[in-house]
Formats: C-alpha cells, structure tokens, sequence
C-alpha cells in the first residue's frame, strides 16, 4: 500500500516538472518573439528617422527638390 502511494507521488511529481518545463519554454519563446518584434521596430524607426533626416539637410542646404532626395535612396 505504501509503495504504490509513493509511486503515486513520483508520478504527479514528474507530472508538475513536465508542466513546469513546458511554462519555461512558453516564457522562452514568448521572451524571444517580444525581443524580435521590438528589433524589428527599432530597425524600421532607425530608417524611418534616417529618411526624415536626409530631408531635413536639403531643406537646411536651401534645395527646393528634396522630394528627390527622398526617392532616390
């Protein structure tokens, strides 16, 4: 009676640590997309801001086709 108690235990034990290795993962993978999706963010903002800036050096050097500029790279 006692040795099918404790295989019990070990089988519900084994059961929490299955569980709790598949929450680690999930946290992983969640972790990993939020760092992808916040590069990618970061890149688009970088050349975002790089276009604006390019705009902004013709308009400063007194150009008036700056839209040039813009569409040329």
């Amino acid at each position: 009676m006692h040795g099918a108690r404790a295989r019990l235990d070990d089988e519900a034990r084994r059961g929490e640590d299955d569980q709790a290795e598949q929450n680690r993962l999930t946290s992983s993978l969640a972790g990993l997309a939020l760092a992808i999706a916040l590069v990618i963010a970061g890149l688009f903002l970088l050349a975002h801001l790089r276009d604006k800036a390019r705009v902004e050096d013709c308009l400063l050097a007194g150009r008036l086709n700056c839209d040039a500029v813009l569409s040329a790279h």
